[in-house]
């Protein structure tokens, strides 16, 4: 072995050793400096009735709290929102307008997050993006809250109810009522069995939505 190789060797290997170093000391400062608002533990689930949990929403809004964020349970938003998967961020509904997804009370202690598709002066017509047939119907008072932002598929960043994605797809949604039984059905037998839902953890980090 001539020197040229042993000292090409030896460099190779010395450098080699100086990132291997360097690697474990970056991995030693960065841990010791996570911050604190990254370390979660993850929380354990505890049933809450419907009854229970939704007035207490209101009650955080009324407070004066800008937005409450949940994840979303059941299917009857699809194929936009998926149960455990998808989150909202819910504010206070100063003003509702056809097209806007809300949480009312449409029963006593009977509570549905969906989009608002007739409003007749105080009166509402409620059917979920989801639902083929079925409607509900309610007043202004019994509106809880309405989303203002959607995180999806754990995602920090939030979909914005008045971004051009979300008014695309409300758009197009509303407008193929007559055919959303072929799409939905199409939704479930190909795209889910290509792209199963994967349930998300809570993200704790979101980036807030703008009110």
């Amino acid at each position: 072995m001539t020197f040229l190789s042993v000292s090409i060797t030896a460099l190779v290997g010395g450098l080699l050793a100086l990132f291997i170093i360097g690697a474990a000391f970056w991995l030693l400062i960065n841990k010791s400096h996570t911050p604190q608002h990254k370390k979660h533990t993850k929380p354990i689930p505890v049933p809450l009735s419907n009854a229970k949990f939704v007035p207490a929403v209101k009650a955080i809004l009324d407070e004066g709290r800008p937005f409450v964020t949940f994840s979303v349970e059941g299917n009857s938003m699809r194929p936009f929102l998926e149960s455990r998967r998808d989150c909202v961020a819910l504010a206070k509904a100063d003003a509702i307008r056809v097209g806007d997804v809300v949480l009312a009370e449409i029963r006593p202690k009977h509570y549905v997050l969906h989009r608002v598709i007739i409003r007749d002066e105080d009166d509402l017509v409620l059917k979920g993006d989801g639902n083929v047939k079925g409607i509900e119907t309610c007043t202004v008072e019994h509106v809880m809250a309405k989303a203002v932002a959607f995180y999806r598929k754990g995602r920090r960043r939030p979909d914005q109810v008045n971004h051009w994605k979300w008014r695309t797809y409300s758009w197009f949604w509303m407008r193929t009522i007559w055919m959303r039984r072929y799409l939905l059905a199409a939704y479930r037998r190909i795209w889910l069995r290509l792209f199963p839902v994967k349930i998300k953890d809570f993200v704790y980090d979101k980036t807030p939505p703008k009110l």
